[in-house]
Order: structure tokens, then C-alpha cells, then sequence
């Protein structure tokens, strides 16, 4: 009966340790796969060494900030949370935390903005030409990946989407 459990145990923790594996695979994939149209991007850029070393220095300092700036938005969004679970919930409080969570999401667009700006600043007319090119086509992929992420939660697929489901689980007549 010891052996058993001990087998069991065995096999049971390797199959939760193999779940975990194979859980990352897709996500190192597609991580790889968003990080291919930057790869591209440089190459094509064709940047000197010191474009690259300035490059990559704008670059490491936006991954700081925008990860600080990322986690005091999700604090801001628990606090939030936290306004609304109160057994009488301050509306002045709740927009006044709406508010600020406002300000940290421009801000942080705006730092991303700064960024793109300061990477051009550091390029030659003809790359900046490239990396205009890439920012039309970011912007438009940033659309698509929203539009995808709507479609995918439950009651958010666009009117049109969601009519033509009513109509096909309705049909009239």
C-alpha cells in the first residue's frame, strides 16, 4: 500500500510538473514570434553601433518605467476593487480613483510616445522613413489584437458580430 502511494505521488507530481512545461511552450512562442517584427525592424533599419548602444539604453529605461508605471496602475485598479466592496461606497472616492487611473494610463502612453520620439531623434532621414513605416503598422496590429481580445470575452463580440449570432440562433419566421 506504501509503494502504491509512493508511485502514485511519483507519477502524480510528474505529470503536474510536465503541465507546467508544456503550458510555457506557447507562451515562449509567441513571445518569440512578437519579438521577430522588432528583430526585422533593426535589421532593415540597418543602425550604426552607437544607434544601437542609444537604442538600446531608451529602450532598457522604458522597460523600467513602464513596468513601474504597469504596477501602480494595477494597485490604483485593486484599490478600485477594494472602493467598490465596501458595504457603502463613496462615489466621490470611486470617480476620484477612475481619475487617477486615467492619469497613470496617458501617462503612460505618453512615455511610449517619448520613447518613439527620441529613437527617431537618433535616426537618418531614410530610417526614419523605415521606422514611420513600422509605427503605421504597430499601430494597425495594436488594433487588430484589441479587436481580437474583445471578441474573445463573453457579451463583447461588436454589435454586428453579435446580431448575426442572435439571428442564426433566432431565425426569423
Amino acid at each position: 500500500l506504501m509503494k502504491a502511494r509512493t508511485i502514485l505521488s511519483t507519477i502524480t507530481i510528474f505529470l503536474l510538473a510536465s503541465g507546467i512545461v508544456f503550458a510555457q511552450a506557447p507562451m515562449k512562442l509567441r513571445q518569440q514570434a512578437m519579438g521577430a517584427p522588432r528583430v526585422k525592424l533593426m535589421q532593415d533599419l540597418k543602425l550604426t553601433e552607437e544607434q544601437r548602444k542609444e537604442i538600446e539604453k531608451i529602450r532598457f529605461e522604458a522597460e523600467k518605467q513602464a513596468i513601474a508605471q504597469r504596477a501602480k496602475i494595477a494597485a490604483a485598479r485593486v484599490d478600485l476593487r477594494q472602493l467598490f466592496r465596501t458595504e457603502a461606497p463613496d462615489k466621490a472616492a470611486i470617480e476620484k480613483k477612475i481619475a487617477e487611473i486615467s492619469q497613470l494610463t496617458t501617462q503612460a502612453a505618453q512615455a511610449r510616445i517619448g520613447n518613439w520620439f527620441a529613437i527617431n531623434k537618433l535616426l537618418t532621414a531614410d530610417q526614419q522613413k523605415i521606422w514611420k513605416r513600422a509605427l503605421v503598422i504597430g499601430a494597425a496590429q495594436q488594433r487588430m489584437q484589441k479587436m481580437r481580445q474583445q471578441m474573445s470575452r463573453p457579451g463583447m463580440q461588436p454589435p454586428m458580430m453579435k446580431k448575426r449570432m442572435q439571428q442564426r440562433m433566432h431565425p426569423p419566421g
